[in-house]
């Protein structure tokens, strides 16, 4: 029985010893990861070249310096906190502000899609445009426009209907502070012309187009 005992009690002792050489190589592991960033942020500090350096840096890097010593890990965070703020002051940016800055979408008032729910919304007035079959934009009242009017009407978005993708679109354009919905008819201009020539003779092309 007293075997049994000591069996026991032995195998919980060496378990025990166990778990703990265990937790101390990872303590001890992690520590050493922390430490070796802690220095190399260090001598990444040491290595910068400040021209106009004044004593709230000087007192700051200091700071930094010490809670890494110290290995107090949550003060070195805080630290290098302030150190991007200054840093930042100073007329320059932190890293981590760079790339927020990066992946923010650029500002441009190039004409973009949008849809047809928002079509004159936010004080952007509507118009209509209208594509035929040959290539041809008007504009409401089927006056052709040339093609760098489109191109500064529609942007990058006419290829949608040239590529005959779109039955209609909707564009926003920033630039003049209006909505276009452009509509596709299935005819050609000309043919568009022949079957309307009062329109025809408005827009000066009703020559042989006779009602």
């Amino acid at each position: 029985m007293k075997n049994i005992i000591f069996g026991i009690g032995g195998a919980i002792i060496g378990a025990a010893a166990g778990f703990a050489a265990g937790w101390f190589y990872t303590k001890k592991k992690y520590e050493n990861l922390a430490n070796k960033a802690v220095e190399e942020y260090k001598q990444y500090l040491e290595s910068q070249e400040h021209d106009d350096t004044d004593d709230g840096e000087i007192t700051l890097s200091n700071e930094v310096a010490n809670a890494a010593i110290n290995k107090d890990l949550s003060a070195y965070k805080e630290k290098i906190k302030q150190y991007n703020t200054l840093y930042s002051s100073n007329d320059e940016k932190p890293a981590e502000s760079i790339q927020e800055e990066e992946n923010q979408p650029a500002t441009t008032d190039a004409p973009y899609e949008i849809d047809g729910d928002f079509y004159e919304k936010d004080d952007f007035h509507g118009e209509t445009m209208y594509f035929f079959e040959d290539g041809t934009f008007t504009s409401d009242d089927y006056m052709p426009y040339i093609d760098a009017d489109v191109v500064d009407y529609l942007g990058e978005e006419r290829n949608k209907m040239l590529d005959g993708d779109y039955d209609s679109i909707y564009v926003r354009n920033p630039k003049y502070g209006k909505d276009f919905v452009v509509l596709r008819d299935l005819r050609t201009y000309k043919e568009f012309l022949e079957d309307n020539p009062r329109i025809a003779r408005l827009v000066n092309l009703g020559d042989g187009f006779d009602e």
